[in-house]
């Protein structure tokens, strides 16, 4: 959260910089919105059951620990990608 904070803070850089922070951020806060989600509909299910018959989780995935890690290893992908363009940019 500081690192966002400090990148609003800080003078304008060049545009393509700019640009990767800004969707960046919108990624992280589309991730964060999504996690509220599936800890809503974990925490509302019926005794741990899945809510069989219920659609309050539907579109999320099954297995919460497996969804936080593909999720985790995607920004850090996405951390080195936009490392790399940094350096080739």
């Amino acid at each position: 959260m500081n690192e966002i904070e400090a990148a609003l803070a800080a003078e304008p850089g060049d545009g393509a910089a700019r640009e990767r922070e800004a969707k960046l951020m919108a990624m992280l806060v589309r991730v964060a919105t999504g996690l509220a989600a599936l800890e809503r509909a974990i925490a509302s299910e019926p005794s741990g059951k899945g809510g069989q018959g219920d659609d309050a989780g539907a579109g999320l995935p099954d297995d919460a620990d497996g969804f936080r890690r593909e999720l985790a290893a995607r920004i850090a992908a996405l951390r080195r990608r936009g490392a790399a363009d940094d350096v080739s940019g």
